[in-house]
Formats: C-alpha cells, sequence, structure tokens
C-alpha cells in the first residue's frame, strides 16, 4: 500500500480507507502479497465496467474546468501541482 499511495500521492491511511470501500463495492479485490507487509490490489470486471463508465464523465469535469480557466491558468495550475508533488516526495 505504501507504493501506491507514494504513486496517487495519498496519506497511506487514507488510501487504505478508500481501497477498503472500493473492495466493498466490489470494484477491487485486495490479497495478500509476497509477505504480510504486501498487499495486491487488483481491479474486477465490475470495477472495469464503473471506470469505463466514469473516464467520460472525468474528461468532460477536465474539459469544463481548462474552458473556464483557459490554457494558460490551466498549464500554470498543472505545472504548480506538478511542483507540489516533487516538493511532497522530498518531504
Amino acid at each position: 500500500m505504501t507504493k501506491l499511495a507514494e504513486l496517487t500521492v495519498t496519506e497511506r491511511t487514507t488510501l487504505t480507507r478508500n481501497l477498503t470501500i472500493l473492495e466493498k463495492k466490489g470494484f477491487i479485490l485486495i490479497e495478500p502479497g509476497s509477505d504480510r507487509r504486501e498487499h495486491q490490489v487488483t481491479i474486477t470486471g465490475q470495477g472495469q465496467v464503473v471506470l469505463m463508465a466514469a473516464i467520460p464523465l472525468w474528461e468532460k469535469a477536465q474539459s469544463h474546468i481548462e474552458k473556464g480557466l483557459g490554457e494558460n491558468r490551466m498549464g500554470s495550475l498543472l505545472k504548480d501541482l506538478s511542483e507540489i508533488i516533487s516538493f511532497s516526495r522530498k518531504a
């Protein structure tokens, strides 16, 4: 979970709580890894269906934000967020 938390820039306990919800809904499977500290997270068929339905909605929301902010502001925002992620990984 630690690697996934780092990859998604999410606090580990928050990630675990969110993954538990997804698992209860049947969207993912959480299985033991090669040792007791590791877990394997896999998307289920049901999770794939929900993800595919969500992607167009996400793209529509992203497009709305880009249109509202404009190309320059959106570029600046993404650059700033990338810098914040870099700083957080160095902490």
